[in-house]
């Protein structure tokens, strides 16, 4: 009876806010329905007609001429409702319920990409991850001006994490080019840039970019150095990501030495050698790999030398370990290749194979690899063994080259006559002092110096 009663009166009094709430829509008297609308949600809410208040926000949202202001009003008080309901179902219904409204209206589209957030969330917690990413799709954030810049960033990096799970890794890519990274350098979203950097590795290294790889890790480690305290030591975030300062930098490190040999390759390198020269001193394994990577010298082709096998990107945990171990051999015999090419014209495929301490058929396939990617120009003779770090010139080319080459030889002669002449002019200048002065009967040096001596007297 009570119940019904307080049916009756929720009712009454619900009646009676509408009609006033028509009278100041109707003489646009914009704060007063401001006030009406979220006196008539909070009544409902108060009283647990959650059914009645879905309609409600549903019908007051599609009356013509509705005030933004009135409207703005409402959603956010009811977005204050979301945490406050304790049953699952209702709570999913009142957040559908605000996102149709929010629809396609841009003075509500914050609370709309809050909602989508939201059901993203209930999605993977129910394991729907097909489900969350279609709701995240059609969220266009990157265009909200009234979204703040930490949230928006958030926002995407949701987006980039729901990629991740569902393995739609060229999505995640297309997202992550919706952030400015030169956004990320503010020192307040330095939690944010790691993590962004953190999802973004996860494309590269299944696509076996390592230089992509090793930038990601650099961009991590530099803002670990700046900001100690923005993650804990040795914390693990999504996906078993590692951060702490030693971790990602042996995989910015080893990344770089598997990476094929360019000149991005050589200038990380170079950064290493010259700003983090402390940092490595810390780390003799690390500093000996740099210095052997830059050198000119032969170093070792055997990986267990190095004494890697505990890095991250070598342990079976982590996506192409496998790959990654037979990349840094490649590189370390590759290495030695090019620094045989810069000291021989010809040389023997055994001696090649001798001096790296590997197989023959490997040494000419590696050959093979650099000439094809255009590291080297090189010619294998199979029938003799030997190879041929020299290009063949054709006629032309020959002619060319010798013509350079006597116009060098020429310049030079030239540059000699001009001082032999200039020679021969300062001795005759020189003779000539030499004349004056002994006709002055006074004695001269062998220099062409006069010396006056004293008379007697």
């Amino acid at each position: 009876m009570e119940v019904e009663k307080q049916g009756t009166l929720f009712t009454k009094e619900i009646d009676e806010l509408l009609e006033k709430e028509k009278v100041s829509r109707q003489n646009n008297d914009h704060i007063k329905s401001a006030e009406i609308l979220t006196q008539i949600v909070q009544i409902a809410f108060d009283l647990k007609e959650y059914e009645k208040l879905f309609q409600l926000i549903e019908l007051l949202a599609k009356k013509r001429g509705q005030a933004k202001r009135a409207l703005v009003d409402m959603v956010q008080l009811c977005m204050t409702f979301i945490p406050k309901i304790e049953d699952i179902n209702t709570r999913l219904k009142l957040i559908e319920t605000i996102k149709g409204v929010s629809d396609k209206k841009i003075f509500l589209e914050v609370e709309y990409a809050r909602c989508c957030l939201m059901l993203v969330k209930l999605k993977e917690t129910e394991n729907s991850i097909d489900e969350a990413a279609k709701i995240l799709q059609d969220v266009q954030v990157e265009t909200y001006g009234s979204m703040d810049r930490r949230e928006k960033i958030d926002f995407i990096l949701y987006q980039m994490k729901i990629m991740i799970k569902k393995n739609d890794l060229i999505r995640l890519f297309i997202i992550s080019k919706k952030i400015n990274r030169k956004n990320l350098n503010d020192p307040k979203l330095d939690d944010l840039k790691i993590i962004y950097y953190s999802y973004l590795f996860h494309f590269y290294v299944n696509e076996d970019k390592y230089l992509d790889c090793a930038e990601c890790y650099k961009e991590i480690y530099d803002t670990l150095v700046r900001n100690p305290e923005v993650f804990k030591d040795n914390q693990t975030i999504e996906f078993g990501f590692k951060v702490d300062q030693k971790t990602i930098l042996e995989n910015y490190v080893l990344f770089l030495a598997i990476t094929t040999h360019s000149k991005e390759q050589l200038a990380h390198l170079h950064d290493l050698k010259t700003n983090y020269i402390q940092t490595l001193e810390r780390h003799p394994k690390l500093l000996r790999l740099v210095n052997d990577l830059l050198s000119n010298e032969l170093i070792s082709t055997k990986p267990a030398d190095f004494g890697f096998d505990t890095v991250e990107i070598f342990l079976k945990t982590v996506h192409h370990y496998e790959q990654h171990q037979k990349d840094f051999r490649r590189q370390l015999v590759q290495h030695n290749i090019r620094v045989l090419e810069k000291y021989y014209r010809k040389i023997y495929v055994a001696r090649v194979s001798e001096l790296l301490n590997v197989p023959k058929e490997e040494v000419e396939v590696e050959i093979c690899e650099m000439i094809n990617i255009g590291l080297i120009f090189a010619k294998i003779d199979r029938v003799s063994g030997i190879i041929s770090f020299r290009k063949l010139q054709n006629e032309n080319e020959r002619l060319n080259e010798w013509i350079f080459d006597v116009n060098k030889l020429l310049d030079i002669v030239d540059k000699t006559c001009n001082l032999i002449s200039r020679d021969n002019e300062m001795l005759k200048v020189c003779l000539l002092y030499t004349s004056d002065a002994a006709d002055d009967l006074l004695c001269v040096d062998l220099g062409g110096r006069r010396i006056i001596k004293k008379k007697n007297t």
